[in-house]
């Protein structure tokens, strides 16, 4: 048997070599799942899009109606030989409402895409959690990632996720 100052030493090399197992196990990551997604594939085949898509395309139809109707007005007063002074000021309102229109659907259309991408966000960080990836980046096709293997890409899965 070893004496006590041999026997501390030997028992500290034993102790600060499990502390350095312990740290090496500990503190090394693990192999990490990083994942990549085609953002604009997403975006364009989400039945989340397709959804405000819809929306935005019934209102463009019925402000275009109401357009085609202002002017079909315009047209009647026209061949009812109304005064120039009218129909110039038909022809202003028609333009105003025209604008109006447009702003309205720039609006509408602004939100659609913010509520749109919110809503793909918050459905991909539940992908990646359900799958236990630590990372999923967003391939955008603006240079974010500029090369991926193909094998890394969940763009599909997570598209069917999404429209689950």
């Amino acid at each position: 048997m070893k004496s006590g100052p041999q026997k501390t030493v030997l028992i500290s090399a034993l102790v600060g070599g499990a502390v350095a197992l312990l740290t090496v196990f500990l503190l090394i990551p693990k192999q990490k799942e990083l994942k990549f997604v085609k953002m604009t594939e997403v975006f364009a085949e989400s039945k989340i899009k397709q959804k405000y898509e819809k929306e935005l395309t019934e209102y463009e139809q019925a402000s275009n109606a109401q357009l085609k109707d202002v002017q079909n007005s315009i047209r009647q007063k026209e061949i009812e030989g109304e005064s120039v002074e009218m129909l110039t000021a038909l022809r202003n309102e028609f333009k105003q409402l025209q604008q109006d229109l447009s702003d309205q659907y720039t609006e509408k259309s602004d939100a659609f895409q913010a509520t749109i991408w919110a809503e793909l966000n918050t459905k991909i960080e539940a992908y990646g959690k359900k799958m236990g990836y630590v990372y999923i980046l967003g391939a955008k096709g603006d240079g974010s990632i500029m090369y991926a293997q193909e094998s890394e890409d969940v763009t599909k899965e997570v598209i069917e996720y999404i429209n689950q």
